[in-house]
């Protein structure tokens, strides 16, 4: 489920453009399967924590699919973010995912090309694999 204005999404050296539907590291775009970029957008979205149910519910509507497609999905969003402790896209026992690091949101309509090229100034509150959320090389 998206809002009715497409932001932009930007954390550490990450962006996702929500109306282009772009996952960028930096200047590179970062490949993932779009049921993985919808779980990252509706965990973006959120400010709490996000139940298994309404990600279930968000990314796949009616379709009858297991827990294990969205255990996938966030299996691969943390790969790409590198988040081998789970710190980024914390598992809320019982309960759901969340977000948890710092995110800068905009609308899509006021990014600047050069705000879309790189996500300068926005670093993560805690050390995270240096100083900031950094690409996967």
């Amino acid at each position: 489920m998206s809002s009715a204005q497409p932001r932009v999404f930007s954390f550490g050296h990450f962006i996702l453009d929500e109306a282009k539907g772009k996952f960028m590291c930096g200047s590179q775009v970062v490949r993932v399967r779009p049921k993985s970029l919808a779980v990252l957008t509706a965990l973006l979205s959120a400010s709490l924590v996000v139940s298994k149910d309404d990600l279930l519910e968000r990314v796949w509507g009616d379709a009858v699919v297991t827990e294990d497609s969205l255990v996938r999905c966030i299996h691969e969003i943390r790969r790409v973010l590198d988040d081998r402790e789970m710190t980024l896209v914390r598992t809320v026992a019982r309960r759901g995912y969340v977000f948890d690091a710092p995110l800068r949101v905009t609308p899509a309509e006021i990014v600047t090309p050069a705000m879309a090229g790189h996500a300068e100034g926005v670093s993560s509150a805690r050390p995270c694999r240096g100083e900031s959320i950094s690409c996967r090389r």
